[in-house]
């Protein structure tokens, strides 16, 4: 077999655990817990075949974690089983796909979004100009074993996902079906849009390439109030990092999509209607909106400041009426792994959004976060709880559990990050 095969060979295999990657982010199917042990075993046996070796960084994450799981255990409740199994997901196998994935995975990712997205959207038109289709799509959801409900948790709803694209129900803005493309929500669908095209720009360093434009068009068509509020913030983003000339062409555009995005009577009127009701509503209220999820995470953070709590589901709150009912976005993670966790997190994501975004941004001391586009992702993910999950727990320790030397990262760089590997990286899997 010639190396063109053997490449060829390889490239499917990306594309599989970018697949993976996709779905088990963005999707209930892989959530489901028939295949949990499964995707473990696979993973372990990926382990055992090419890794082999466990890192010390690896080994200092679980000693932390395992002190917060314990600690909340010794309060609450604990299961080893639920340690274990947490441990593995949320660390382990993003240990492992950051091992066995090319340098680049985003690459790959981004081509799988892209591809689903395309899918999604013609599927998207379809069901707006036919009643008919759509409801074809509702029984293809509820009668195909391809998506998963969580019985015990009742905000599950009901099965909507076909993979390629998931039915919403009374979802309607002026009489057009949101799109949630292939993910379980129309915000969680721009949370995935807003990392394609975040790391669109940094591989091609273009803001509006055709693949760019088309995620735009997709972004838009979620009616998504963070996913809009995360796009302005993109735009604005670029323009720090400009030069004059490319301003004088964005700040028009970012002008008129403001003026665009906020004219929009949902936008106005759902902002100001969450802030005026969650704002003044009781603790004792179950926990229904971002901003009443946030203030009960961080009245369980004034109770368990270092630890915080539920970071295993045996630990959390059930009852959604109590005031320690967290939920909802990045606030959720911070009650439940307590501040220290939390912000060490913080670093970490920083320093990856750092390090991606050298082609694309200016040096600017003490203003990083703003300038590597770290800031682009808060409105998202302070309405979507996707800390942990696979992509984003690949994007926190992708610099920590890779430790990059400095000249590698010009390397990478001047090459955009085509044929460039890092210390013990796995070719063989």
């Amino acid at each position: 077999m010639g190396t063109k095969d053997k490449l060829s060979w390889r490239e499917i295999k990306y594309y599989f655990f970018a697949f993976f990657i996709v779905s088990f982010t963005f999707q209930n199917f892989f959530r489901n817990p028939d295949y949990k042990l499964y995707i473990m075993l696979l993973f372990l046996g990926i382990f055992i075949l090419s890794v082999k070796k466990i890192p010390y960084r690896l080994i200092y994450v679980w000693i932390v974690l395992s002190l917060i799981i314990i600690v909340q255990g010794l309060r609450f409740d604990y299961s080893p089983v639920s340690h274990i199994t947490n441990l593995f997901i949320n660390t382990f196998i993003p240990f492992v796909l950051l091992l066995i994935m090319p340098y680049n995975y985003h690459k790959y990712v981004i081509k799988v979004i892209l591809f689903l997205s395309i899918c999604s959207f013609v599927l998207w038109i379809g069901v707006n100009i036919s009643p008919s289709f759509h409801n074809t799509i509702k029984w293809l959801a509820l009668n195909l074993p391809l998506d998963y409900i969580d019985s015990s948790n009742p905000l599950s709803g009901n099965k909507e996902q076909i993979i390629i694209f998931t039915y919403e129900a009374d979802t309607s803005i002026g009489g057009i079906i949101r799109n949630a493309g292939f993910c379980h929500e129309p915000g969680a669908y721009s949370v995935a849009l807003i990392y394609a095209m975040v790391f669109n720009l940094f591989l091609t360093r273009k803001l509006l390439s055709k693949t760019n434009v088309f995620f735009i068009i997709c972004i838009l068509t979620t009616f998504s109030t963070a996913g809009y509020i995360s796009f302005l913030l993109l735009i604005f983003v670029y323009l720090l990092n400009s030069t004059l000339s490319r301003k004088l062409v964005y700040i028009p555009i970012l002008i008129l999509a403001g003026l665009f995005v906020f004219s929009l009577d949902f936008m106005g009127d759902k902002i100001s209607e969450q802030v005026d009701y969650q704002t003044n509503v009781s603790l004792d209220e179950p926990t229904s909106g971002r901003i009443l999820g946030a203030r009960k995470a961080l009245y369980v953070l004034s109770k368990y400041p270092l630890t915080g709590r539920g970071y295993l589901s045996i630990s959390k709150e059930s009852d959604l009426t109590s005031a320690e009912a967290a939920g909802y976005g990045f606030m959720y993670y911070m009650a439940q792994v307590g501040f220290v966790v939390f912000f060490i997190t913080i670093f970490l994501f920083n320093k990856t959004m750092t390090y991606w975004s050298r082609g694309v941004r200016r040096k600017k001391r003490g203003l990083s976060f703003i300038y590597n586009y770290s800031i682009v992702f808060i409105p998202i993910l302070f309405a979507q709880v996707f800390i942990p999950s696979t992509l984003f727990c690949m994007l926190i320790f992708d610099y920590y559990y890779r430790n990059i030397p400095y000249k590698r990262i010009n390397y990478c760089l001047e090459n955009n990050y085509d044929n460039c590997y890092y210390p013990n990286q796995i070719h063989s899997v």
